[in-house]
């Protein structure tokens, strides 16, 4: 697991990620872990996701809801998380993995 120094609070985060080979996993790359360290959610399937080229997920929290969707399209996922800052970070998955272009706003 590689976990960000950043923090998500009441704003954006926005990443771009593919994988390096073919996959049929749909499960976005990257996992949110509460203040304490006790908690770790890991994100449903997207089905807007692809299994080969480029991907940008956004999340967007608000209190304690993490609203995510996937390459721009009109399915958003909803989640409930515990209140205070989330720290973020990017899973392993059965392929390498490529990320670029991460920011929060």
């Amino acid at each position: 697991m590689l976990w960000s120094e950043s923090k998500l609070r009441g704003d954006e985060l926005i990443f771009d990620w593919r994988w390096d080979g073919k996959t049929t996993d749909r499960v976005p790359p990257v996992v949110f872990r509460a203040r304490d360290g006790k908690a770790i959610l890991r994100m449903p399937a997207l089905a807007s996701i692809r299994g080969d080229g480029w991907n940008r997920l956004r999340v967007r929290r608000s209190g304690s809801s993490l609203k995510v969707s996937a390459n721009d399209a009109d399915e958003v996922l909803s989640m409930e998380v515990p209140r205070g800052a989330l720290e973020f970070g990017f899973m392993p998955a059965s392929v390498p993995l490529q990320v670029s272009s991460v920011f929060r706003r």
